[in-house]
């Protein structure tokens, strides 16, 4: 249970605080959840197995075993998760979650289970020195109804923690001498469902809340989430959400005090997070289908029990987005936004600071945390977020298409708090501009699963700028260009799949003369670099459950630096790239595939050299690099069984590197994977 709540907490942070990488996507949060069939859960009974082994470098082990036991009286569940990572003969990881829950339904009401749910979970870990355990356990009773149809669950037990630093091989057997133990209490309730639909409101909605105090170190998490999805009578839909979350306490980790390992607490800090948004997307009109939305977030995090602390920090932002796209009837297709946010992030906001540094020779403790503060305050910052993403497909006959596709974005960030240091202001050197531009444009001709040939070309350019004058020789404008093409043709025996790309990365810096080699600057002249790689995989297919695979993937690069003339004090004749570094990488790799009624079989064999050569200044010659990789070859087999109920799949491989004088030492470099997953009953 403590564990699904702080993996729901998590999941809430991300869907609050990622923005869309795009204008043009629709928010995540407004996705409007499948209805659940209406057939009963009573009934249901199963044995769920699973197992996973890896050996490479470690030997690994995943177990899982879940068995669920229901009719119409009662129902209960009992998993148990295993994983062993063992990495020596005297280091040894081994993790163990035995939990599950038990309910009955003796009452009048058939919507309303009573009973026990448990998760106990224990950790050792094994080293040379000795072992050290822990565990946690939670364990209560737990009630479980349904009010208008709206899911309700309290439950309430009893938490410990017990650990022994130093665990013998006679530990349990000694009636577990050296254990200690913190006991506790929690307690926890969870309103609605996220995926169920309100009967009498078009909402979905979810709180759920969890205390725990364990030897006077309390934790408090309240979090919840509410979406309302409706379609009005003109067609167009309607969409809000709001979402909150607060955690508030201490948590508790295994630490040192005094020469004695016991469960220490953090500071006592509180982490607050809020998310908004409205959002209208309008019905197809004319083919086209507007939509706009606004978006609110707040986080927060404080640590009221330090009043020295340097880590409060308070973000707000704002989003508006607007949208427009295109239906099937045209010979087009179109997807465009256009999105600007603002952002406001406060450090030590829930402190009043001053601007000016204690100077003082001699300064008490409490002078320099001061200071500290002051100083951390110039982090405070605006910043102002805009993007428009735009994407065109124009539909020819005979299955042409062209597309081109359009995306700025730009991250503009003002610092607007200084400190005084001996009468002069200091500001945060951080100050930026940032935009990026891409451009990409591409020709293809398209059969499904027949034939696609492609021509494409990118082109971006990123331009950083900072402000303050510590930073500003930092200023950069970068280029990358890049071609490409793709051919796929595929036919009842045989088929081949080929990408072609060359690309460059082209910087120059904003000041030049800020990396010219004089006596105030180090000569640092711009990056620049080139790639031309080349993908192919074929596969024959011999016999409708035979088949010949194939993959060839080349790639050269280089890396170095542009020596223009604005980077030299003195004339030079010619501008030029100076090569530091080429390097050639390419791998071919052959297969076989074998399908029967319920089993396939997949062998290949691959085979990589990566030549890396550098410039020597001292010959004026580029010489070989050792990577400490010779050839690499890497044998596989994998083999798969599945059923209705029952999958097994092993898979093995190793991994010879020429220059590895263990290579044939068979106990290394194996990539040994056995999944079984089998559900019964």
């Amino acid at each position: 249970m403590k564990r699904s709540i702080f993996f729901l907490l998590m999941l809430f942070f991300h869907f609050a605080f990622t923005a869309n990488s795009q204008s043009n996507l629709w928010p995540s949060v407004f996705t409007v959840p499948e209805q659940a069939g209406n057939e009963s859960q009573n009934d249901s009974s199963y044995l769920s197995l699973s197992n996973r082994i890896t050996i490479l470098e470690m030997l690994k082990n995943e177990s899982r075993i879940k068995w669920q036991k229901s009719n119409s009286s009662y129902k209960m569940e009992q998993n148990a998760d295993y994983v062993l990572s063992n990495y020596n003969m005297n280091t040894r990881n081994q993790y163990l979650d035995l939990s599950g829950s038990i309910l009955f339904n003796h009452f009048e009401s058939k919507n309303m289970w009573l009973g026990l749910d448990w998760m106990p979970v224990a950790v050792y870990n094994k080293r040379q020195s000795g072992g050290v355990f822990q565990s946690k356990l939670d364990a209560g009773p737990v009630l479980r109804a349904e009010v208008f149809q709206i899911p309700l669950a309290v439950r309430a037990g009893v938490s410990a923690n017990t650990w022994n630093e130093n665990v013998s091989k006679a530990a349990f057997r000694s009636g577990f001498s050296g254990f200690n133990s913190d006991p506790g209490l929690y307690a926890g309730c969870e309103i609605g469902d996220p995926s169920q639909k309100l009967i009498f409101f078009p909402v979905y909605l979810n709180i759920k809340a969890i205390g725990r105090s364990i030897n006077n170190n309390g934790l408090g998490i309240i979090m919840g989430s509410v979406l309302a999805a409706e379609q009005l009578q003109s067609g167009d839909s309607i969409f809000v959400f709001a979402g909150d979350s607060l955690s508030n306490g201490k948590e508790l980790y295994l630490g040192e005090s005094e020469g004695n390992t016991i469960y220490k607490p953090t500071l006592w800090n509180i982490n607050h997070s809020i998310s908004a948004a409205t959002g209208l997307k309008m019905k197809e009109r004319f083919g086209f289908v507007p939509a706009a939305f606004y978006r609110f977030n707040l986080k927060s995090i404080s640590y009221p029990s330090d009043r020295f602390s340097l880590n409060d920090v308070k973000t707000v932002a704002n989003t508006i987005n607007f949208q427009l796209s295109t239906s099937d009837i045209y010979f087009f297709d179109y997807s465009g936004g256009i999105e600007i946010a603002w952002e406001d992030e406060n450090w030590l906001f829930t402190k009043k600071l001053g601007t000016a540094l204690n100077t003082q020779v001699i300064a008490d403790s409490q002078a320099i945390i001061e200071n500290m503060q002051i100083k951390a305050n110039v982090n405070d910052r605006n910043s102002i977020i805009s993007k428009t993403d735009h994407y065109f497909l124009i539909k020819f006959p005979r299955n042409f298409f062209l597309d081109y596709a359009l995306g700025v974005n730009r991250d503009a960030r003002m610092y607007k708090n200084y400190y005084l240091n001996g009468g002069e202001k200091v500001w945060n050197h951080n100050e930026s501009d940032n935009v990026r531009i891409l451009h990409h444009a591409g020709l293809f001709y398209k059969e499904e699963e027949k034939a696609h040939l492609e021509l494409y070309g990118d082109y971006k350019k990123t331009y950083s700028y900072y402000y303050r004058k510590e930073r500003s020789g930092e200023s950069r404008i970068r280029q990358g260009y890049k071609i490409g093409s793709r051919i796929f043709y595929s036919n009842n025996r045989f088929s081949i799949d080929e990408e072609l790309y060359a690309e460059c990365d082209i910087t120059d810096y904003k000041f030049s003369y800020a990396h010219k080699d004089t006596l105030d600057f180090y000569f640092d002249p711009p990056p620049y670099s080139r790639r031309v790689s080349s993908v192919m995989r074929t596969k024959w297919r011999i016999k409708e459950n035979f088949h010949l695979t194939g993959m060839w993937i080349e790639t050269y690069s280089d890396f170095g630096k542009w020596y223009g003339k604005e980077y030299f004090e003195e004339e030079i004749s010619a501008e030029y790239y100076a090569i530091e570094s080429k390097t050639i990488d390419y791998l071919i790799q052959a297969g076989v595939e074998i399908d029967f009624d319920k089993i396939s079989f997949s062998s290949g064999c691959s085979f990589r050299d990566i030549y890396y050569r550098s410039y020597d200044f001292k010959s004026d010659s580029y010489i070989i690099e050792d990577l400490g990789n010779g050839y690499i070859i890497e044998p596989s087999m994998k083999l798969t069984h599945y059923s209705d109920k029952l999958k097994l799949q092993m898979s093995v491989g190793r991994r010879i590197n020429t220059k590895d004088d263990s290579k044939w030492d068979f106990k290394k470099n194996w990539d040994i994977t056995f999944i079984a997953e089998g559900r019964f009953w």
